[in-house]
Formats: structure tokens, C-alpha cells, sequence
């Protein structure tokens, strides 16, 4: 099942998408602030039964789509390298954090920041901790995820650090990078081996690639992120595929103000974004 969360009236909630309506589960599961309430109390199955027993109370395009799960304690990046083997790119996968300031939901501007004339999108999958804990096993990694959604893990290039090196600070701009449209259980995912991420510029293809190319599986990096974090309910692990354009050919995925870009999976849907300069937003203000 889809489950989403938005805004409508000034006011948020959280729904399950059936088809382009949704239920607004915020209005049936009152003991619940939020969808991470609900994946934290281990009751998505309740919400599922709720919401398949229940008729819709918005179509999908009167609501503003927010990032799925409010107010994580962590975002956690993994950039994880390509292949295995002969072609392997390193023993251990970097690891990193963002704010989830950094993130906007579907639909919503990205900023390219003041500082910057360089910002970089890239496709990722965010995976939703559900039960979460620590050392968790290969075996029993994916019945510590609550769900898997799409992300757009960007980041400004040109934010310059000694010695020509980047960090984490890259990706912690304000509203630089997009997570969304909605959570996906894993019961509606066809392969979690092999999911292709897809991202588009203006409808140009720029990126295509699959977790079936990362260099560790996607059970070994839950399993490798517990071992020295508590994963909490509602965390997101952004995990970005190798960069695979068509052709194997690398393509330039520098965003500009004016451009649309979404990222795309058959199983996840389309996250969209427009990306808009900082200064005009701070104008239009």
C-alpha cells in the first residue's frame, strides 16, 4: 500500500493513496500525530485495514504532498560504490548525514542556494526504518524497513572545503533536494533486489541504474548502518545507485533554475520537482 503525508487547509494529515483518492487515516487513527507515530507504534497493518474499509476523502491533486515521514531523527546517505569484485570502489560504503530541512515533498521547489551555482541532482531510494534497533542482521533486514520511497539526493558541487574536497555540508542547504511522493510497503514492490531508478531533466533521460549495481546488497547496508547506529522508527537511508546514464555514458545532471527533474520508479512512482533560484524565492516572498 501508498501511504502519504500532506496539507490541505493549513492543515497536515496522513492518508493512504488508492488509485489518485486518498483516505485520510489523521481523521480514523486519532492516537496518531503522524505517519512516523504509526510506523513507530508498529501499526501500518492497522492503517492498511483501516483505509482498505474506508471510502476516499480527497482526490489526490486537491492535497500538497509533504516528505512521507515527518521529522526523522536521522537522514542517512550511503554513497555505495559500483559493482563488486575486480571493480569494487572500497571496503566499506561513505556514509553521511542531512537535515531533513534539506528535503522537500513532491511537487515543491527545489532551491538552488545563494552560495551556489552548482547544484547536482541524483536518484536515490529511501528506505523507511520501521521497527529499526541495532545489529541487525542480513536475515532480518528487511523486516526492519516500514517501506521504500524515492528521493533526490543532490548536492552543491561547488561549496568549496580545503583541499578541493566536498562533505556532508553540501547536502545540508535548505530545500535542496526532494523525498517523496509516498512510502511504498515492501508487499507492493516487485523486486527488492533490483529496483531501476530513472531520473529525468526537462524529460531527458540523464540517469538510469538499479540497487541490483550497487556494490552491497541493500539487506548488508541496514545491517552495516546498525552496527554503529540506533535506527529509529521513521529514519530515512538514502541510497543512490551507480550514476548509469544510457549507454553507460555519465551525463551532466547539474540543475538550473526553470528545469524539472524527476526521479522514477514503476513500483514507487514519479517524484517532481521545479527548481528555482534562491534569490527568486526570497523575491516572490
Amino acid at each position: 500500500m501508498r501511504f502519504l503525508s500532506f496539507r490541505i487547509d493549513n492543515q497536515h494529515s496522513f492518508g493512504a493513496l488508492i488509485e489518485n483518492r486518498v483516505v485520510d487515516l489523521g481523521r480514523r487513527m486519532s492516537g496518531y500525530q503522524n505517519l512516523r507515530e504509526v510506523i513507530a507504534a508498529g501499526a501500518l497493518v492497522r492503517a492498511k485495514d483501516i483505509a482498505a474499509e474506508s471510502s476516499a476523502d480527497y482526490e489526490l491533486a486537491e492535497l500538497t504532498l509533504v516528505p512521507p515521514v515527518p521529522e526523522p531523527s536521522k537522514v542517512i546517505c550511503i554513497e555505495a560504490g559500483n559493482l563488486s569484485g575486480a571493480d569494487r570502489e572500497s571496503d566499506h560504503p561513505h556514509v553521511y548525514l542531512r537535515t531533513a530541512e534539506s528535503l522537500v515533498g513532491h511537487l515543491q521547489h527545489l532551491l538552488i542556494p545563494l552560495e551556489s551555482t552548482s547544484l547536482d541532482c541524483r536518484g536515490a531510494l529511501a528506505l523507511i526504518v520501521g521497527s529499526g534497533g541495532r545489529r541487525i542482521t542480513e536475515k532480518a533486514a528487511r523486516d526492519a524497513i516500514a517501506g521504500i520511497t524515492l528521493a533526490n539526493d543532490t548536492t552543491v558541487r561547488d561549496w568549496p572545503l580545503p583541499g578541493g574536497q566536498h562533505s556532508a555540508l553540501a547536502r545540508n542547504f535548505p530545500q535542496i533536494g526532494s523525498i517523496g511522493p509516498w512510502l511504498v510497503t515492501l508487499d507492493d514492490i516487485t523486486d527488492f533486489d533490483d529496483l531501476i531508478v530513472t531520473t529525468r531533466i526537462n524529460d531527458d533521460e540523464k540517469q538510469q541504474s538499479s540497487s541490483a549495481r550497487l556494490e552491497f546488497s541493500l539487506s548488508y547496508l541496514i545491517s552495516y548502518l546498525s552496527s554503529f547506529l540506533l535506527l529509529k522508527p521513521g529514519d530515512v537511508i538514502l541510497i543512490a545507485p551507480p550514476q548509469q546514464a544510457p549507454g553507460d555514458q555519465l551525463a551532466d545532471c547539474t540543475l538550473a533554475p526553470g528545469d524539472q527533474v524527476e526521479i522514477e520508479n514503476p513500483d514507487l512512482g514519479k517524484l517532481s520537482n521545479s527548481v528555482v533560484a534562491e534569490s527568486e524565492s526570497i523575491n516572490a516572498d
